[in-house]
């Protein structure tokens, strides 16, 4: 999507310093991020800070890459924090609104940041938790659902993650070329997926798993080289895409967000 935005701005900004991840995950993840032995990349899983129904503030990554999100706002909206997937935490965007009232996006910012969120010609994966609301598109300032990306469609390098239409689809574009693999089917609205986009030398891979007992894991893959990914000053987001003006609002809960390079 490609719709300027110059209503209210809600961010949260990312500030990584220093390294990424050493060790295991932990087991109680959710299974967007159920990997082990990462050896770098950024995870958040909202589980410190605020209550649930009071705004969001300040987060520390749970790794030991020393990485932290802070909430910033304009035009009186806000991220709230929400209950995430089986009793953990989220953080909750503004309604979809056709006035364009709500924005809010998640970013990874300042210089020390990037190399966490930078794969290179490198396999990496990256995914998230999420639910979204029945209402989530319709209008020229609020069309799509980014849920995770870095780089613009147009540019020399990116990866994303959005579901327009409820369909989740993965693209990642490097100097080899670019690909797109998308989810057979839809998801359902107000229920908790993961879902987790893993790139290689030899193609795309997505997998999206419900939450709810018994729900079917689905994979989805396509071949085709797309090699190093070039995204430069653009910065990571969560919730939205900005590259400028922000836009594409993800409606609703996200929570366990990461990238996982190697």
């Amino acid at each position: 999507m490609t719709h300027a935005v110059r209503t209210a701005l809600l961010v949260v900004v990312l500030v990584v310093t220093g390294g990424g991840f050493t060790g295991s995950v932990a087991a109680s993840a959710s299974a967007a991020a159920a990997a082990t032995g990462t050896p770098s990349g950024v995870r958040f899983d909202f589980e410190s800070g605020p209550a649930r129904g009071r705004t969001a503030s300040a987060y520390d990554s749970v790794a030991t890459g020393r990485a932290r999100l802070v909430v910033r706002s304009t035009g009186g909206t806000t991220v709230t924090v929400s209950a995430g997937p089986r009793g953990g935490r989220g953080v909750r965007f503004p309604a979809w609104a056709d006035s364009g009232a709500g924005r809010a996006a998640v970013l990874v910012s300042t210089p020390g940041s990037r190399a966490a969120v930078a794969p290179g010609a490198r396999a990496f994966s990256f995914g998230a938790s999420f639910r979204l609301n029945p209402r989530s598109s319709g209008s020229a300032r609020d069309n799509g659902d980014n849920l995770v990306q870095r780089g613009t469609y147009g540019g020399r390098g990116q990866f994303k993650i959005q579901l327009d239409r409820r369909v989740p689809s993965c693209r990642v574009k490097g100097d080899a070329g670019a690909r797109t693999v998308m989810a057979r089917r839809a998801v359902a609205t107000n229920r908790w997926y993961a879902v987790t986009c893993r790139r290689t030398a030899t193609g795309l891979q997505l997998s999206v798993q419900g939450y709810a007992q018994g729900a079917p894991r689905t994979v989805t893959r396509v071949t085709g080289r797309t090699g190093n990914i070039v995204t430069g000053e653009h910065r990571f987001s969560v919730g939205g895409k900005v590259p400028r003006n922000p836009s594409d609002q993800f409606n609703r809960a996200v929570a366990n967000v990461y990238v996982r390079l190697g």
